[in-house]
């Protein structure tokens, strides 16, 4: 038998009264998103580094390195990056 020790939402929503909504400090970073500039990867790379540490918690160290080399193979791959960002609504 299989038993559940734990429950974490991974969605919210501002739309379902039944859902609890989004965090605030999501909705502003990703409000952000139209202020990028798109085309220098660089931007775009700090921009990905920086949604990973919205949602990061404090019982394990951010690995910025580590998620940076994430970010840059990420944009490397993407054939439209600005588009990941639908996501955040």
């Amino acid at each position: 038998m299989l038993r559940v020790l734990t429950i974490t939402l991974l969605a919210t929503s501002n739309f379902a009264p039944d859902l609890p909504p989004m965090e605030e400090k999501v909705i502003q970073y990703f409000t952000q998103a139209a202020e990028i500039d798109w085309t220098k990867e660089e931007v775009v790379i700090a921009f990905t580094v920086g949604k990973w540490k919205v949602p990061a918690g404090s019982k394990h160290p951010f690995e910025e390195k580590r998620i940076n080399e994430l970010a840059v193979e990420e944009v490397k791959r993407s054939q439209n990056i600005a588009s990941m960002n639908n996501h955040g609504w």
